[in-house]
């Protein structure tokens, strides 16, 4: 059975994607992992199944402010190992000064660099998620729920028979 090593047991101020590290368990060949809103783990936020190492980033982003609960499970061809003794940890209590960038234009043209330009002379942190092309492949409410501002851009020339309103 893994034995939990970081976050620490009660940890506070934990990154909203924190990596999540165990040592590794005798005649293991991967890891199932957990993460709860509660000891019990009846409310499981985020999990994997078959990590290869003995370590995993948590995804998608945790909410600010909350105490988690984490366990892991040693997983070989006999099956699964018991899970392991939980730990707790507490995210960060507010948010990294961060905004999303959505590059929402398929490069045609593209606008990415007159934004990333601006916020790199502002000083501004940010993270840049390219939609690419086709409908629906944009972040999710969870993804963007980390950021303190979404800037969202779609420069995308228009096509067809568009007609503009007069």
């Amino acid at each position: 059975m893994p034995t939990l090593l970081s976050p620490a047991n009660n940890a506070s101020s934990i990154a909203l994607t924190p990596q999540l590290s165990w040592t590794a368990a005798a005649n293991a060949t991967s890891y199932h992992v957990q993460v709860a809103e509660d000891r019990y783990f009846t409310t499981i936020v985020a999990a994997a199944g078959n990590v290869a190492g003995t370590s995993w980033t948590v995804t998608p982003p945790l909410r600010i402010d909350r105490t988690y609960h984490w366990r892991v499970r040693g997983v070989n061809t006999c099956g699964a190992s018991d899970w392991s003794s939980s730990f707790a940890f507490t995210t960060q209590a507010t948010a990294p000064v961060c905004s999303l960038l959505v590059d929402d234009d398929d490069n045609d043209p593209d606008l990415r660099p007159m934004y990333t330009t601006a916020l790199n002379a502002l000083g501004i942190a940010y993270t840049v998620f390219d939609v690419g092309s086709g409908a629906g492949n944009g972040p999710t409410l969870s993804a963007m729920q980390p950021y303190s501002n979404v800037i969202w851009f779609a420069g995308d020339k228009v096509g067809g028979n568009a007609q503009r309103d007069r």
